[in-house]
């Protein structure tokens, strides 16, 4: 098994799988782990307000339980970014003309999609740019193919030297991909 950030490539009977660990980022999870904590304090005071009104009036209670129910999602939206943090890995799998992406929480699946390598074109690893809420633009590196002109982008965060061995190794794996319609750069 890979450290967390590297990838981990293993040969199967049927073809090659790739995984990717999340890279742990310590700042983050401190964060999310202490505002997880304020955010249960909160859910309790909540909930003990729309199950006990006493006296604060219908008003009060039902602009409390409408606060609860979006401070319920954004908690929920945190604890999934946690453990997305803590224990989640995106993989590839493939398997002569199925090439599958997926995304994974300490094995439990999240979603998984499968391309069919012929439609495949333009494999390459890729700086990503994105824009955060305040303007500022960052690059991600990660791998991108195109696939029926839509891109198709995973491993968000891979080191560009492990991207590159991502890419050679899935264009050593199948004839398709060591054809010249695809780049391996």
């Amino acid at each position: 098994m890979a450290k967390r950030g590297e990838i981990d490539i293993r040969q199967t009977p049927n073809g090659v799988v790739i995984v990717y660990q999340q890279k742990l980022v310590l700042f983050s999870t401190i964060f999310m782990l202490l505002w997880v904590g304020g955010w249960y304090v909160g859910e309790r005071f909540a909930i003990h307000a729309v199950m006990n009104p006493g006296g604060i009036g219908l008003a009060a209670t039902s602009f409390v339980g409408f606060w609860l129910f979006f401070w319920s999602l954004a908690g929920i939206a945190v604890l999934f970014s946690l453990f997305w943090t803590v224990a989640g890995s995106e993989w590839v799998k493939l398997a002569g003309d199925d090439f599958s992406v997926g995304k994974s929480i300490a094995f439990v699946p999240l979603w998984r999609k499968r391309y069919a390598v012929s439609g495949m074109t333009e494999l390459r690893t890729f700086a990503k740019a994105e824009t955060d809420s305040d303007g500022f633009t960052s690059r991600i590196n990660c791998i991108s193919f195109l696939c029926q002109g839509k891109m198709v982008t995973f491993f968000r965060g891979l080191d560009p030297v492990e991207g590159q061995k991502v890419c050679e190794q899935l264009a050593g794996s199948n004839v398709w991909l060591k054809s010249a319609r695809l780049k391996a750069a």
